[in-house]
């Protein structure tokens, strides 16, 4: 009778879960931390890295830890380069049998790169579609309690990711963007004030309809609306 036949995994289950973990290419941290989570909790032995054994429940605090960090300075608008990524991923022990840094630093390369995807097509779209194909929505009060116009900015974005699409009403994007089952629709909720007194014009203060997208994909979309809010802020300054 094999162990996992009494509840527990046999040596060659925990094998297989072990070769599985150190062969997959993990899509983001949602994944790597489940798979973490199912090493954990089928009782696998710890692993030893550079700093000393841990168990896997140790590895995945260690990766939250580095992933929370990593989008902290994502939303701040600081530089993503690998230099500073390594840095951050470094926060995770290296585990040789595992290569779990080099899953972490692969994944936080490939947000890096959606988020200034995201940035750029903000950049590229947010002020022209504000000034012809906007949607009037209220308005938003700051700490102060002073009020400010908003206005709301469609845009398709993947569903499962938070990787923006194109901006722009639903009747005005391609068909094939609009039909595309990967892809969802939200809309930026975007302060409108010319008078540059305050919030920037262009900030973005909500993303609405987000039960359209997975929650990894909501909180991408959430770093790139505080990364973009930082950006509009340092280029105001300059304006000053």
């Amino acid at each position: 009778m094999h162990e996992s036949e009494r509840g527990q995994p046999s040596p060659e289950e925990i094998k297989d879960l072990i070769d599985g973990f150190k062969a997959a290419p993990f899509e983001n941290f949602d994944a790597l931390e489940n798979a973490l989570d199912a090493l954990a909790v089928n009782g696998v032995e710890p692993v030893e890295g550079t700093r000393g054994s841990y168990t896997y429940s140790q590895l995945k605090n260690q990766v939250e830890e580095a992933r929370t960090t990593f989008e902290a300075a994502a939303s701040a608008a600081f530089e993503l380069d690998d230099k500073t990524i390594d840095g951050y991923a470094n926060m995770v022990t290296r585990a040789p049998t595992l290569g779990l840094r080099d899953k972490v630093k692969a994944i936080m390369k490939q947000e890096a790169a959606l988020y200034e995807q995201n940035v750029a097509a903000l950049h590229g779209e947010l002020g022209t579609l504000l000034m012809t194909e906007s949607t009037s929505m209220g308005t938003y009060a700051d700490e102060t309690g002073k009020k400010y116009t908003c206005s709301g900015a469609d845009f398709y974005a993947n569903g499962q990711t938070g990787e923006i699409v194109e901006l722009g009403r639903p009747q005005d994007v391609a068909s094939e963007i609009k039909e595309n089952p990967d892809n969802a629709l939200g809309m930026f909720r975007v302060i409108i004030n010319p008078k540059h007194e305050g919030p920037p014009d262009g900030t973005i203060v909500e993303v609405m309809r987000a039960d359209t997208f997975s929650p990894a994909a909501i909180r991408k979309l959430g770093v790139t609306q505080d990364r973009w809010n930082h950006l509009r802020k340092i280029d105001e300054a300059k304006k000053k």
